[in-house]
């Protein structure tokens, strides 16, 4: 049996009740415009899930939690790496002695529980269930085992509380600031609101303070809902939210995949990834979109790797007062803050809370802006 559709017009919340009462078992993947992600369930229960987000993956996991430093992260990558990518990245964290199973196992398990509480909040993508497919390993290191009941009534309480705090932050946009620094309490730094605290002695937007903690927006938004209901801080300025754009025609994809390729041989990746999104948002065909995403991107990652050597090393060109006057988005906010640590590209793609091709994508603006430059190399 297979089953697609688009979670906007049949809601998540009844997918799953749906699941668990006829015990169906399969892979249920939701694709949206920046992520994957795929729940294994057996019998209408929930075994395990993942997320092919960049911020998602285990390594960033583990570090939002401070259970490795991101030395280590690197070191791990380079194992893998030169392994061919055949071992798993927490069996080579185990045998260089940083992780334990009993850590492992419980990190793998809450970045499951997380990635499938996030998808409440979710308010369009694309489903499609695979039923009686075959699990990955990966899927069954740390199983779940969790309800399917269970997790609507936790994802539908999350989705209340996330209209609360939109309310009060209507996107990633917003710029908060701490409301008398002398008198915030002493935190615990490897606490989340520890970290907002030392991350707000500097005003920041949501979304970077997202990106710096590595934490899910749900979380963030919790611990700053929390810290405005105690008058530590405020928001300083909200975005305006854009519309929805209209309906369209109906498509035909011969003729829309030959405009991909058209615009790709002229480097306007840009322009296609709007179309892919455009045919996202008006077909039920999420493993059609994956497969062009797939091939967009690394269309585009190698042509931006020609721009940036793995090995070239970005430098700051301006002083932090002119970066200060910039009209900077979260993402190359966050980059910035770490160019002063002598990353070349390659390091820099292993251990940021971005996927490759964003990372690209951001140095190639700052690059072109003359925010930094990229001349000199690492051995």
């Amino acid at each position: 049996m297979s089953l697609s559709g688009n979670i906007g017009t049949f809601p998540l919340a009844e997918l799953l009740q749906w699941f668990s009462l006829t015990r169906k078992s399969g892979i249920l993947t939701i694709a949206t415009r920046t992520d994957s992600v795929h729940l294994f369930i057996d019998g209408g229960i929930l075994v395990s899930a993942d997320s092919d987000a960049a911020v998602r993956r285990l390594g960033q996991y583990l570090l939002s939690r401070g259970f490795i430093t991101e030395e280590q992260l690197k070191r791990a990558l380079d194992s893998q790496e030169k392994s061919g990518k055949r071992k798993l990245l927490g069996n080579i964290l185990r045998e260089h002695g940083v992780l334990n199973d009993r850590i492992l196992e419980q990190a793998l398990r809450q970045r499951s529980e997380e990635i499938v509480y996030d998808l409440f909040l979710l308010e369009d993508g694309q489903f499609a269930f695979q039923q009686d497919a075959d699990f990955p390993i990966t899927a069954l290191i740390a199983e779940l085992n969790l309800s399917l009941n269970q997790l609507v009534l936790e994802g539908m309480r999350r989705l209340d509380e996330w209209r609360e705090f939109r309310s009060i932050f209507p996107s990633d946009a917003v710029r908060v600031k701490l409301l008398r620094p002398d008198r915030i309490p002493a935190d615990r730094d490897d606490t989340l609101p520890g970290k907002l605290v030392q991350l707000l002695y500097q005003e920041r937007t949501i979304g970077e303070l997202v990106m710096a903690t590595r934490r899910s927006p749900y979380q963030v938004y919790h611990a700053l809902y929390e810290m405005v209901q105690k008058k530590l801080v405020e928001v300083v300025a909200a975005a305006a939210v854009m519309d929805d754009p209209p309906a369209a025609e109906p498509l035909d994809l011969r003729r829309e995949e030959q405009c991909l390729h058209r615009l790709v041989k002229e480097h306007r990746f840009s322009e296609a990834w709007t179309r892919l999104e455009e045919i996202r948002q008006r077909i039920v065909d999420p493993a059609w979109c994956q497969g062009r995403a797939q091939w967009l991107e690394e269309k585009e990652t190698g042509f931006l790797y020609q721009e940036l050597p793995r090995n070239s090393v970005p430098r700051l060109q301006l002083t932090l007062a002119e970066v200060r006057q910039l009209d900077l988005n979260p993402k190359e906010g966050y980059i910035i803050s770490r160019l002063k640590e002598d990353m070349d590209v390659r390091t820099l793609c292993q251990i940021m809370p971005l996927s490759e091709l964003d990372l690209l994508r951001v140095l190639s603006t700052l690059s072109k802006k003359g925010v930094i430059r990229l001349g000199d190399y690492c051995s």
